[in-house]
């Protein structure tokens, strides 16, 4: 059937794209001296190698997306409802990407507001485009086990996105005790959400490279047979 290595094609270059990804933010934690729990990702840009490695590194992310949505729409699971945000969430990334966030201590820019509005492109699609992929699959008969995690991922990425932006609330004068709780983690809370929505994509693309499992058993009820009719005459008889 020609879909099926088209689909395990696509689904293989994400996951080498999403390696790559990996692999630079990792090196760039290796490599730079920063705080991960108060330094957002976005601030390794701000140095030499940073300003090379980590737009390589979103750009490969952002392809490996374009990669799984074709893989998921190969299978027959992706439909507007998973590929738009896929799709809203890649633009994110080449935002981002080409627009540097403000230095710590520096005034608002236009490229850092470009930035941001990058970053919620890509934390708020992913999660929605996770919740939406569920429920296509929890109706497909050969990827409904895909369901539960991808499901649970996107969910666990949206809550910490949560409570990151509730981190920012004292900084807009918005009286929230509980937000004291996160604030100065906002860069091990933004570590979190990447951690969970590189997962659910890294999820999706691997279970898009094996084949499709069986389908779901139908239970079928059993039927009673029906009872011997007794004709007028063996009745008469008795």
């Amino acid at each position: 059937m020609p879909t099926e290595p088209n689909r395990a094609h696509a689904a293989r270059a994400a996951l080498v794209l999403v390696a790559v990804a990996a692999a630079c933010i990792a090196f760039l934690h290796a490599a730079l001296p920063d705080d991960p729990v108060r330094k957002m990702v976005s601030d390794y840009v701000h140095t030499p190698l940073g300003s090379v490695v980590l737009p390589l590194g979103l750009l490969a992310f952002g392809a490996a997306l374009v990669l799984l949505a074709r893989g998921l729409h190969t299978a027959g699971i992706g439909g507007r409802r998973v590929t738009v945000p896929l799709g809203i969430a890649t633009v994110g990334l080449v935002l981002i990407a080409a627009c540097h966030g403000d230095a710590a201590g520096t005034g608002t820019t236009l490229s850092g507001l470009v930035h941001k509005f990058g970053g919620g492109l890509l934390f708020g699609g992913l999660p929605v485009a996770g919740w939406a992929l569920a429920t296509r699959c929890s109706a497909h008969p050969t990827w409904h086990r895909l369901t539960v995690p991808v499901r649970r991922l996107a969910t666990a990425g949206a809550v910490v996105l949560v409570l990151m932006l509730v981190g920012y609330l004292p900084e807009f004068g918005v009286p929230l005790p509980a937000a004291a709780l996160f604030t100065g983690t906002h860069g091990l809370l933004e570590r979190g959400v990447l951690v969970a929505e590189v997962a659910m994509v890294t999820l999706a693309a691997v279970r898009l490279v094996r084949p499709p499992l069986p389908a779901r058993p139908v239970a079928v009820p059993a039927v009673a047979a029906p009872e011997p009719v007794r004709s007028t005459v063996d009745s008469t008889a008795a």
